[in-house]
């Protein structure tokens, strides 16, 4: 599965973090949910530079599924 990663959406008024990768890696996932959907949020360090970018939003249980085939490598 290849996700699509976008500029992030504007900036939502709670947006709560409920799963994430370790951050001692240059590039952190972290599981969202907005405004009543899911998303994924990829970090990027580099070089001093950060990149942010985040996946289409899905409902929820979809964006589970999702998170898992990114964590067994099924999906990039």
């Amino acid at each position: 599965m290849r996700l699509v990663w976008q500029e992030p959406h504007k900036a939502e008024d709670m947006v709560r973090v409920t799963a994430y990768t370790c951050d001692c890696k240059d590039t952190v996932y972290e599981l969202c949910h907005a405004a009543g959907h899911s998303f994924i949020r990829r970090t990027q360090r580099s070089a001093g530079a950060t990149q942010v970018h985040e996946t289409y939003r899905w409902l929820r249980k979809e964006a589970q599924g999702v998170w898992i085939a990114l964590l067994e490598g099924r999906a990039r």
